[in-house]
């Protein structure tokens, strides 16, 4: 809402009582011409209003019914929705949905929502299936947070695959641009020259060998971490291994050049040319024919 607007409504109460009535969109609740969403959630009519789609529903009034804990008979079949297909969703500012899964299945939602009810072994399954490494992650630091570990011991073995799959996915997109930051490459380039018999040279072969090392090594301990907190018995049984971890070797090599590449002087446009004279001009000619 501009500022124009939003004082004239302030000022005037019939009118701003008018266009609240009169809403029927939430993009409209999103840009202040209604009252807060906050107030609509727990008065129990979210679902009243026209959404994008029913995914942006589902996930609006879901993160809003989890971060204020309310618990309304209209929005059990919200609830009923988003475990029929666990559907993935990003909008902004909203939880994700493996977030909002755990959530709903903690203590309080549970015993309201009645929410164990709602879960389908398909579904289930299927949602293992689609998460990426990052969406585990958050699934496991939830479940770890609210005490969730059903899936782990009656869904072991598809859970122990789709991670693993996920895992290998991971290590196998690496993007090496994320890493180079943490290196000192002037060191790596200082303990890495080579004599040649004539003079020293840099072995770029080593230094790339290191560099995609470094990175290997990265990426298996930040694996470790994003998986830090999964029940040991799942871990024991999880491969992870530098091993398995794709780097392009040629991105590598490419970024040692840009390294060795000689940058190029600023030239500050403020600074005056230099007036060399006669004298200077004859220096000059001297260091040129000397």
């Amino acid at each position: 809402m501009n500022d124009f607007l939003k004082e004239y409504l302030q000022k005037n109460d019939i009118e701003r009582e008018n266009i609240w009535k009169n809403v029927t969109e939430y993009e409209q609740i999103k840009r202040g011409f209604s009252e807060s969403m906050e107030s609509i959630i727990q008065a129990g009519r979210a679902n009243l209003y026209n959404y994008a789609n029913q995914n942006e529903e589902e996930y609006v009034i879901l993160t809003y019914i989890c971060r204020l804990e309310v618990f309304h008979d209209n929005y059990k079949h919200v609830v009923e929705k988003f475990f029929q297909a666990l559907p993935y969703g990003s909008f902004e500012g909203m939880m994700g949905r493996c977030e909002l899964f755990i959530r709903l299945l903690s203590d309080k939602f549970a015993a309201f929502y009645h929410t164990y009810d709602c879960l389908d072994e398909d579904v289930i399954i299927e949602f293992f299936g689609n998460l990426d490494l990052g969406e585990f992650q958050t699934l496991i630091e939830s479940a770890d947070t609210y005490g969730i570990d059903f899936f782990y011991k009656k869904y072991k073995h598809i859970f122990f695959e789709a991670i693993q799959a996920a895992i290998f996915a991971y290590m196998e997109d690496v993007q090496a641009d994320d890493y180079y930051g943490d290196y000192d490459m002037d060191d790596l380039f200082k303990h890495n020259m080579r004599y040649n018999g004539y003079y020293e040279e840099l072995d770029k072969e080593s230094v790339t060998d290191i560099v995609c090392d470094f990175i290997k090594e990265d990426v298996e301990r930040e694996v470790s971490e994003m998986v830090g907190k999964l029940p040991q018995d799942i871990l024991n049984r999880i491969r992870i291994s530098k091993d398995d971890i794709n780097i392009e070797r040629l991105d590598v090599e490419g970024y040692i050049e840009g390294c060795l590449e000689p940058s190029e002087p600023e030239y500050d446009h403020h600074e005056r040319d230099y007036d060399y004279g006669i004298a200077g001009e004859l220096d000059v000619l001297d260091c040129i024919f000397k």
